[in-house]
């Protein structure tokens, strides 16, 4: 049944057993991958795609088993040897026997990066361009930007020389400047300051791929 189902699905697919464990994958998943099969076989998803991400994965799978229907997740995995995550939905369908008992997983994944890549990358620019404008404007230089992800966030961060640590103002309707700092609250998840012997960092959290 593991054979038949791999070699008919034309996208990337997996089939796990009921202890999350891989059974089987098909050529389009070991390309997705950069991966042979008997490499991974046994291992979970959270042991070949990332902790975190591959996680929530398999929380996702166990319900899966445990209800016996499926459903589709948006999710954000390195694969391959990509530098940056990429965006997929992975649709997990139960696989059952001839009683209708559940033995296992079926995780199909579509790659929906090049769809979803706008939706952080321009405010992320908005962010950064923002935090390094204000750091020229208003610290003292060296002036270093730092950007950090990982499968689900991107933190962008500015330090400078300067102690002084920022606040939001509202802006007058014809000030020319002074909404910075409220448009990088608007943009992102959060964001801070923090005081360092070299001065202070200012830092912005933002989900990629615009999730809330």
């Amino acid at each position: 049944m593991i054979r038949a189902v791999l070699s008919q699905s034309p996208c990337p697919t997996a089939v796990y057993d009921t202890r999350l464990r891989l059974l089987g994958i098909n050529d389009a998943m070991a390309g997705v991958l950069g991966l042979v099969e008997d490499r991974i076989r046994g291992l979970r998803i959270s042991e070949i795609g990332g902790e975190r991400a591959g996680e929530r994965l398999e929380e996702d799978m166990y319900d899966v088993l445990v209800s016996g229907r499926g459903r589709d997740v948006e999710t954000t995995l390195r694969t391959g040897g990509e530098g940056r995550p990429q965006a997929w939905l992975t649709r997990m369908a139960p696989l059952t026997d001839a009683d209708g008992q559940v033995r296992g997983v079926c995780v199909a994944a579509h790659d929906f990066t090049e769809q979803t890549r706008p939706e952080v990358t321009f405010p992320a620019e908005l962010v950064v361009s923002e935090l390094v404008t204000n750091a020229i404007r208003y610290g003292e230089p060296p002036i270093r930007l730092r950007l950090i992800h990982d499968a689900d966030t991107l933190i962008c961060e500015v330090s400078d020389s300067s102690h002084t640590a920022p606040h939001l103002r509202r802006a007058k309707i014809f000030d020319e400047g002074g909404r910075g700092l409220l448009l990088v609250a608007q943009l992102t998840q959060r964001w801070g300051s923090r005081h360092t012997p070299e001065g202070k960092t200012i830092w912005a959290e933002l989900t990629l791929l615009g999730k809330e």
